[in-house]
């Protein structure tokens, strides 16, 4: 499933701008901007009820600002839901195809690349045989250098920082 770090949805309809930051699906918080008037909370786009609830509070709250007729604004509620979705089903689809991009790097049992990669880990010192293998292949420079390379490296093709 999609990772749920925090990101917006934007969404521009009929002069109003929508945000959306979901927390669990179509279920996060909404922001809705119109006239410079800004109205937040808590939504789920699924829900009829609470798309009334947020359109009936925006009207509360700044009704000269929020011109749009009820039927509009919830047709612009429901656009944002449809577009939302869509959203969620792009970024969960690109999610799995990282997960396969890296699972297709994982050498497979009994290869000579699972003997190296097995090597590498029972070795005592990862980094010195890293840079002992640099030198071997040509690589000249401080030796420090070479480790700080290799966990560069790893840490860029971890995508993990360290």
């Amino acid at each position: 499933m999609s990772d749920q770090r925090s990101y917006a949805i934007e969404y521009e309809t009929a002069g109003v701008v929508f945000e959306f930051t979901p927390a669990a699906g179509t279920k996060g918080d909404l922001s809705a901007t119109a006239d410079e008037q800004t109205v937040i909370g808590k939504v789920d786009l699924t829900s009829a009820k609470s798309r009334t609830t947020f359109v009936k509070e925006a009207y509360e709250l700044y009704p000269e600002a929020f011109t749009l007729t009820e039927l509009e604004f919830r047709r612009a509620l429901n656009d944002l839901a449809t577009h939302v979705d869509e959203q969620l089903k792009i970024r969960d689809a690109k999610a799995e195809e990282d997960d396969d991009e890296v699972a297709s790097f994982a050498p497979e049992e009994g290869s000579e690349r699972y003997d190296a990669a097995i090597e590498i880990l029972d070795s005592e010192d990862v980094l010195e045989d890293a840079a002992k293998t640099m030198h071997r292949l040509g690589h000249v420079g401080e030796w420090e250098n070479k480790k700080l390379a290799v966990l560069c490296a790893v840490s860029a093709r971890a995508q993990l920082p360290v």
